[in-house]
């Protein structure tokens, strides 16, 4: 009997272990960066000035690892300087029903003091070249790529990560330069089907 007990135990054990590396692995994985044009696109239907920065975070609605990226957004927006104006992009894939975009995660955006765009069909996401949930850029007062990337240390990660502090380096006059113009992203594939990019009801 003690030899069987054992035995479940190890094949307990080893079922764990594997099922935790696996979690890892995916939390710890990014989703491609974006392929960001050098200059805002001429094509882009979404609001510009030459006299603000533009802050630009593209969501999947029914991304659960984007609930970060929100979090991370909101603590980021206290110090955001009133010449930067923050859009939140709700991709909306073709084809589906305009209430594929009524998930907690769209509410959550729409509480906040940013403008909520719907991308109807990703165009602006393809403008872009954003592929990723939780794709943050910031263009200048010049339309130039600032930034690319995220802005969480992981699929669902909450807190402050490299993409987050460098982001708010060069929002700020006062801390020094960052090292970097970019970070990875961790989150859902935009282009993804909506059982693929999970569910966020």
């Amino acid at each position: 009997m003690r030899i069987m007990y054992s035995l479940a135990f190890a094949i307990w054990l080893t079922v764990s272990l594997c099922a935790m590396t696996v979690l890892w692995t995916y939390e710890s994985t990014p989703g491609p960066n974006a392929h960001a044009p050098d200059q805002w696109p001429s094509t882009s239907k979404l609001a510009s000035s030459d006299s603000s920065k533009q802050l630009l975070v593209w969501l999947h609605p029914r991304c659960p690892c984007s609930r970060a990226t929100v979090a991370q957004l909101d603590r980021l927006l206290v110090h955001l300087p009133q010449d930067v104006h923050c859009q939140v992009i709700i991709t909306q894939p073709p084809d589906v029903a305009s209430s594929f975009v009524e998930t907690d995660l769209t509410r959550s955006v729409r509480s906040m003091p940013v403008a909520v765009v719907m991308d109807d069909r990703q165009r602006e996401a393809r403008r872009f070249g954003v592929a990723t949930s939780g794709q943050v850029l910031l263009y200048g007062t010049g339309g130039r790529l600032e930034f690319a990337g995220g802005i969480t240390a992981g699929r669902g990660h909450h807190g402050d990560s490299a993409g987050s502090l460098t982001l708010r380096r060069l929002l700020s006059i006062a801390d020094p330069p960052p090292s970097s113009d970019s970070s990875s992203v961790y989150g859902c594939c935009l282009f993804a089907s909506d059982a693929n990019a999970g569910s966020n009801q």
